[in-house]
């Protein structure tokens, strides 16, 4: 409905079916009082303009299905168009490149001095008494040994009780630990069997706990090295046992849970052990340059 007039007409013509029940005809107050109520709203909605906007939805709505069904295709094409758009000029002035992962652990600082008390087994950049061991981040991983054999890899502490019989603490991650070989003299306590064990600790789990000594037997540690290489000379408690002398370098290294191999078997008063560079010919008769029988 276009016009007022048609309004009015529409109303005429829709009370004309009652107009025996009026006590009088109707006049134009009548009918603009009428439309001055809230159905004129609905006189006045435009069901053909609702039905185009409906289609025109509807058609957005497939086009939209059909775009989301070929999103590559359609993604070229919008790509395509505003690229023909830009104005010349407009090309691009950044470069392509590929970014290098980096190793926060190599760009990092050790500014933390790492203490250990030995008098109360506390390790840590925070713990104030001590002896400095070495400087650390925050980001480095530590390898702890302690006398009973037991090693672990924890994150650098602030403040860590690790016991008052601490062997060794060194870096942990793999650069470090491939080049260091621990040389490890054991005593069985109830033979008094002395071994001796080689090896280099190359994977861990963080915090797991784990054992140098071997899976049998009563064992302690006599001695831990990491010296390359050096000589080791056992002096026997028995006058009828000759004084024995071998070298680092005569035992290959091995895993961290090998078993070790047996020096002596008879009991041994002192141990000695002096670092060297260049191992001679010959060097144990012993061992003849080889490895004694594992046990």
């Amino acid at each position: 409905m276009k016009t007022s007039e048609d309004v009015k007409k529409a109303v005429l013509d829709g009370l004309s079916p009652f107009k025996g029940e009026f006590v009088r005809d109707l006049t134009d107050d009548d009918v603009d009082h009428l439309l001055g109520l809230p159905i004129r709203r609905i006189s006045l909605f435009d069901i053909e303009k609702n039905k185009k906007d409906i289609d025109e939805i509807n058609a957005l709505l497939k086009k939209a299905d059909y775009n989301l069904s070929h999103i590559k295709d359609y993604a070229i094409t919008v790509l395509d168009d505003i690229k023909s758009s830009l104005p010349d000029g407009s090309e691009r002035k950044t470069q392509v490149a590929t970014f290098e992962t980096v190793n926060v652990r190599s760009v990092v600082t050790r500014n933390f001095s790492l203490h250990y008390d030995s008098s109360n087994g506390q390790l840590g950049y925070d713990v104030k008494t001590g002896d400095t061991l070495f400087k650390v981040s925050e980001y480095d991983k530590i390898l702890i040994i302690q006398k009973d054999g037991s090693y672990r890899v924890e994150n650098a502490p602030d403040k860590l009780y690790v016991g008052k019989g601490m062997l060794y603490c060194g870096f942990a991650d793999k650069d470090s630990l491939k080049d260091v070989a621990f040389t490890i003299l054991l005593q069985e306590k109830d033979t008094k069997a002395i071994i001796i064990k080689r090896c280099k600790i190359a994977s861990y789990t963080l915090s797991k706990l784990y054992t140098l000594l071997p899976q049998t037997g009563n064992f302690k540690i006599l001695s831990l090295s990491t010296l390359p290489n050096a000589t080791l000379s056992l002096t026997f408690k028995s006058s009828r046992c000759k004084d024995k002398t071998v070298y680092f370098s005569d035992f290959a290294v091995k895993a961290a849970n090998t078993q070790g191999v047996v020096l002596t078997r008879n009991e041994v008063a002192k141990l000695r052990i002096k670092a060297v560079t260049d191992v001679p010919k010959n060097t144990s008769d012993d061992t003849g340059g080889g490895e004694p029988g594992l046990f």
